[in-house]
Formats: C-alpha cells, sequence, structure tokens
C-alpha cells in the first residue's frame, strides 16, 4: 500500500450501521372503503424485512470498505526492487528506418521516444539517466535528470547514421565501465535486420541488465534504389553515355506503375513508368544527353509510405585522362600503345629503362612494367614508393627474368623456367567477381577463353581476377600501402599466349587503368562512409578546404598523402543532397554528392523467434508492447509492482449496484 494511513478511513464504515439503528419506518395511513383491498395486499413477516435491511447495510458497508481500500492504492509486490541510486543508459535508435509509420500518424520514432518518455517516469528523483542516439555525440556522455532528458528528447532528430548492436553495446558499456554503478540499460529501436550486425558475435558482461524496447512497424512494401552507374565507366560530355538504375522491391507485393525520373541540373531529362513483382530487381536505363558537364543529376521514384529513400544524388564531371606510363627494357609493346592510344582516355606515354623521366612518371596513376629484365636500384626504390602512395603498377613477366627479378616489388611474383610449363586453357570469367562489376554493357556468358603458358610460380593474393584451369592465378592483384599491384602470369607475346587479342583483353586492361584513378571523384558517396579519397586537387594543398551547401558549412578532417586528399566525413553533420567543396576563398574545387546507406531502406526487422533466442541466452528482457501505455504498465509490474486500486473501485460500484436491485426489487 502506499498510503496506509487513508486505512482510518475504515471508521466511516460506522455510518451505514448509525443509519439502519435510527432509520424507523413511519406508518404510512392507506384510506380504503371496504377491507377488499387487504385481501390484495402482500403478506411480509417481520423477519424477511430485517433481512432485506441486513443486506442493504452490508452492501453499504463493503462498497464503503472497498472505497477506503482503493484510496490506499494497494499494489502486488514488484518483480524488481528499484533502487534509489541506480543509473539508467538509454538507447534511443534514430535511423532512417525510424520514420517508418508505426500507424496513419505516427512514425517509429515519435514511438520511441514516447517509449523513453514512459520510462524516465518509472524511476525516482535522484536517478541520472544518458540518452545514446545514433549520432554518438558527445552530449550523449552527460549524465541528465529526468526533467533535463525529456527536455532534451525534443531535440532528437532522424539520422542517416545506422549502428550496429556491438557499436552500440560497446559505447554503452565504455561509459558504464568508468565507475559500474549498478544500472539499468535499455534499446528502444526497431532492431533493422540489415544494419544489426552479427549477434552471435556479441557477448553481455553478465552484470549488464538490458532490456529491449522493439518499435513495431507493419510490413511495409518498400522500393529502393540499390545503385546507379555509367554504363561506360568513363564520362566524356562529347561521346554517348547511358545511365543505370538498379531498383530492388524489398517487399511481399506487386507494385504497378512506379514513376521511375530522372532531373539533370534540376531540369527534368527522362521519365519513364515500370511495374516491379515482388522481390524482383530491375534495371532502368536513360541516355545522357550530350554536352552536359558537369552536372547535378538526381534520380527520383514517387513511392511511399516510406519515402526517405526516394532519392539519389550523382555528380558527373569529365574523366580527365588517365596517365599511363609503359616502362620497357627492349622494345615497346605495340599491343598496349594500342589500348592506351584513345587521347580521351589516356595520356600515354612509352619509356625505355635507359630514358626514365622521373617527373613524369610521378603524375601518373597507372605504370606497366612490360617484361623488364633488368630493374635499376633507383627505379625499383620509386616504384616502391610510388606505389605506396597511391599508384597502380601492372607487372607483365619476362621468360628470360631471374627468379627473383620481381621479389622486391612484388612478393607473389616469382618467376621460374618454361621449359617446365606447357600452355594450360583458361577457366571461363567469373562475372561475379567485383572486378568485372560495369566491364561490359551487356551479361556475355560465353567469352572466347585462351590458354596461356605462364612463366612464373603459383601467385597467391587476396585477388584473382583470371584463373588457370588448375585454379592458378593468371590476373592476380593485391593492396600495397596505398596503392595496388597486379601481374600477369605470361608475357605479352603470342609464344605464351594470345591473350592480348582477345576481346577480353581491351575491356580488362581498361578496368586496371580505371582502378588506378582511385581518389577520383565518385558519382556519389554514402553517408555510410568514414573518409572519401580525392585526386587532381594538388593545388590546394596549403589550403583548409570546406563541404558547404545552402543550409550549412562544414570543415571535414583532412590530410594529404602523395597527390590524394583525404577527408574525414562529419557524418553526424552531413545530410543527403549536393555539397560543394570550397577553398579558403570560396571557390568552388569540386561538387560531390552523399546519400542514404543502401542498408537503411531494407526495413525487415530481426524477427521476434531470432531475437527472444539471443535475448534468452544473454539473459537479456524484452519488453513487447504496442503502445506506451502498455509500456508503463508492464515497467508499473516490474518496478512499483501491479496496481490494485482500480479493482477495489469496481468492487465498491459492484457493491452499490446489488444495494440497488435489493431496494428496487425486493418488496
Amino acid at each position: 500500500m502506499l498510503f496506509p494511513y487513508m486505512l482510518f478511513g475504515l471508521g466511516l464504515l460506522a455510518i451505514p450501521i448509525l443509519i439502519h439503528l435510527f432509520n424507523f419506518r413511519k406508518a404510512k395511513k392507506v384510506y380504503f372503503t371496504n377491507t377488499r383491498f387487504l385481501s390484495q395486499a402482500k403478506k411480509v413477516t417481520h423477519s424477511q424485512n430485517k433481512l432485506k435491511y441486513l443486506l442493504i447495510m452490508a452492501s453499504r458497508m463493503l462498497a464503503l470498505a472497498a472505497l477506503v481500500i482503493a484510496f490506499t492504492q494497494p499494489m502486488l509486490p514488484a518483480k524488481e526492487e528499484m533502487l534509489n541510486s541506480r543509473m539508467v543508459y538509454i538507447y534511443l535508435d534514430n535511423s532512417m528506418s525510424m520514420s517508418n509509420k508505426v500507424d496513419d500518424n505516427t512514425t517509429a520514432l515519435d514511438m520511441g521516444v514516447a517509449y523513453v518518455e514512459r520510462i524516465l517516469k518509472m524511476y525516482p528523483q535522484g536517478t541520472k539517466f544518458q540518452l545514446l542516439t545514433n549520432d554518438f555525440s558527445p552530449e550523449a556522455r552527460v549524465n541528465r535528470s529526468a526533467e533535463q532528458l525529456d527536455e532534451k528528447l525534443t531535440e532528437v532528430r532522424h539520422s542517416a547514421i545506422e549502428r550496429s548492436f556491438t557499436e552500440i553495446y560497446q559505447r554503452q558499456k565504455t561509459e558504464w565501465n568508468d565507475e559500474k554503478p549498478e544500472a539499468d540499460f535499455y534499446w528502444v529501436s526497431d532492431f533493422q535486420e540489415s544494419t544489426a550486425g552479427n549477434l552471435a558475435a556479441l557477448q553481455l558482461d553478465s552484470l549488464i541488465q538490458l532490456k529491449l524496447v522493439p518499435v513495431t512497424s507493419p510490413e511495409v512494401e518498400n522500393i529502393l534504389i540499390d545503385s546507379v552507374f555509367l554504363n561506360t565507366p568513363y564520362y566524356l560530355p562529347e561521346q554517348k553515355n547511358q545511365l543505370t538504375i538498379s531498383l530492388k522491391h524489398a517487399g511481399q507485393e506487386n507494385y504497378n506503375d512506379l514513376p521511375v525520373k530522372m532531373l539533370i541540373n534540376d531540369i527534368q531529362s527522362s521519365a519513364t513508368v515500370i511495374d516491379l513483382q515482388a522481390g524482383e530487381q530491375q534495371l532502368v536505363t536513360f541516355d545522357m544527353p550530350m554536352q552536359v558537364a558537369p552536372a547535378k543529376v538526381k534520380v527520383m521514384i514517387e513511392e511511399f509510405p516510406v519515402s526517405f529513400d526516394n532519392e539519389r544524388y550523382l555528380v558527373l564531371q569529365p574523366s580527365p585522362p588517365v596517365e599511363t606510363v609503359e616502362i620497357y627494357e627492349n622494345q615497346a609493346s605495340q599491343a598496349i600503345e594500342r589500348v592506351f592510344g584513345n587521347e580521351d582516355l589516356f595520356k600515354f606515354e612509352s619509356m625505355k629503362t635507359t630514358a626514365l623521366d622521373y617527373a613524369r612518371l610521378e603524375k601518373s596513376n597507372f605504370i606497366v612494367l612490360n617484361a623488364v629484365v633488368n630493374i635499376s636500384p633507383s627505379l625499383e626504390s620509386f616504384l616502391q614508393q610510388w606505389v605506396d602512395k597511391g599508384g597502380h603498377l601492372l607487372i607483365i613477366p619476362s621468360e628470360t627474368a631471374a627468379a627473383n627479378t620481381y621479389k622486391r616489388l612484388a612478393p607473389f611474383v616469382t618467376v621460374i623456367p618454361v621449359d617446365k610449363i606447357k600452355k594450360m586453357p583458361l577457366q571461363a570469367v567469373d562475372l561475379n567477381d567485383p572486378f568485372f562489376e560495369n566491364v561490359f554493357e551487356r551479361q556475355q556468358k560465353n567469352f572466347r577463353m585462351f590458354s596461356a603458358q605462364t612463366v612464373v610460380a603459383p601467385m597467391k593474393t587476396p585477388e584473382t581476377h583470371l584463373k588457370f584451369s588448375t585454379g592458378d592465378a593468371f590476373l592476380a592483384s593485391q593492396i600495397q600501402g596505398s596503392g595496388k599491384l597486379t601481374a600477369l602470369a605470361s608475357p605479352i607475346d603470342a609464344a605464351y599466349s594470345d591473350f592480348h587479342l582477345q576481346a577480353l583483353f581491351v575491356p580488362v586492361m581498361y578496368k586496371l587503368a580505371n582502378e588506378s584513378r582511385q581518389g577520383s571523384t565518385k558519382l556519389y558517396y554514402s553517408l555510410r562512409d568514414a573518409n572519401i579519397q580525392l585526386r587532381g586537387l594538388e593545388s590546394y594543398n596549403q589550403e583548409l578546404l570546406r563541404l558547404k551547401n545552402e543550409e550549412q558549412e562544414v570543415i571535414p578532417a583532412q590530410q594529404w598523402m602523395g597527390n590524394r586528399l583525404i577527408m574525414e566525413l562529419p557524418r553526424f553533420a552531413l545530410g543527403t543532397g549536393f555539397y560543394e567543396l570550397v577553398n579558403e576563398k570560396q571557390q568552388t574545387v569540386s561538387s560531390l554528392a552523399f546519400n542514404y546507406p543502401q542498408e537503411e531502406s531494407l526495413l525487415k526487422s530481426i524477427s521476434a523467434e531470432d531475437l527472444s533466442t539471443w535475448a534468452q541466452n544473454q539473459g537479456v528482457e524484452i519488453i513487447s508492447v504496442e503502445n506506451e501505455q502498455q509500456l508503463e504498465a508492464r515497467l508499473d509490474e516490474n518496478y512499483r509492482g501491479k496496481a490494485l486500486w482500480v479493482y477495489f473501485i469496481a468492487l465498491a460500484l459492484l457493491f452499490l449496484f446489488f444495494e440497488s436491485l435489493l431496494i428496487r426489487y425486493w418488496k
């Protein structure tokens, strides 16, 4: 009982007794002309009247007693005892998936805020709270009272940042580890499957009392823009190109008449309408108008109720020629020169090992070391440093080179005697290899493959793009420092391979050269990216560059590594859309586009069964409710006990109703 002193009110039970003792019935005079009416009157004995009055008195006394007990607010004992000094850590998911509607007028984030407000009310004065959202801002480390935190909740907005369970736990545990107070932990979230991470890998401290409060939403039929890419990776305004949009239906019902639009510099350029089957992924291609560069492109769909991912922003800028150099020892390769002879795409030059221009080599993006047998120490040292700073080196071995000729440049390349090896056929191209993504205009399944005679020992690298039938690498790559090393297993010579005569040769070489442009401005960046790399901005390496749009201007952390600018993205400050990269004079250096990460658009939550299994294994409590009132009732039951006053009010009303029945119908 919260108010036991109210039991003094039981003394009021004397009132019905006094009423019944002094409520003597007065005789009622009835006039009649003859005794005929006496025979029609009902005979009521004195004992019957006495029983009726006793039942009425008992009903009134019981009603009054129930009312008095109700005012004492009786409670069933709580399952857990609440401590006055308890610390409470609350995580509120404010990712974009929480913009999903739980009903016609309420978003999941609004419901989550209401849940937190109910949690605050459950704890006594003096309890301290910490509120963590996806931004992981420094303010989340501040201990606040319930009133202060309630006010802070009004500032919570959707964030483009998603967090895994592990990130949330590690952040809250870090705060808790400082003093290890006895504390409660609450996670209020939609528990999105695509961003939760590996649940099985998350092991909780046994001292942490974690409670999960799922914000449940109905199944939503969401269509997302999965990716956008140019059919030809090199964008030249004077040449024809196409923009392909990959749309994915993540729902369970077919969707008809979906509008798809493309706007260039805020002017609609193309539009179409498509039908999408449940679970289907479909490509939509628009022709790009010529002589449009640079261009700010916005791809749009019109689909509801989830609309935060209906737009994708990208920036088309003319692709600068790839600075490409071939280093040879005896004779330049005509095959290499033919591939990179397109002056719109490549700035190509062949250099003999005896006449190297190191200044020109320093500026290059892609170097082909073609059949060089004698690598001078100065060239070897230069190439090692150049690759470490971000260059891409392709080694085409010579059959006459010594075993260790390339080992110091590429440890995975060891030349072997050719008389012990015979030509072997190559496996079919694996079109699922990310290396071949967007390399071919059409999905060609039957490439005419070739045979080759290797002059190197089997290459063991993380990336193998073409393989012999034995599984050994013909074309292999690995990251080296900030750059990349790639090697062929055979020389470009008809005696060893006719790879250079195949249709596959040109797109593969183009892809290798295009990879050397790493750090060039992409079509768009994800707000999930921790940092981005930009090239071609060396003239601004003494300035502090800024990201600016119509609403804000931020100065990201930045550093130069060789000819690349590494820029750390302030993810909690950026939004989707176009940003200008400006120098200290507010002159535009480049334009960038940012979009929500694709994972946020996959709205499916972890199944109740999987979440329950994990929770049971970890000793975690799941508080499953449909609204804030149910949450308050569940928390009341856990910490305050179950309130019984409403039942005593109902009992009092029941006794009064019984009394009225006695008076009305017992004659």
